[in-house]
C-alpha cells in the first residue's frame, strides 16, 4: 500500500467527519 494514498485517505476522511 502507497503510504501517502493512506495519508490522504484518512485525512479526507478525518475531514469529512470535523472541518466543517
Amino acid at each position: 500500500m502507497n503510504f501517502k494514498w493512506l495519508v490522504s485517505f484518512v485525512s479526507a476522511e478525518y475531514c469529512a467527519r470535523g472541518c466543517s
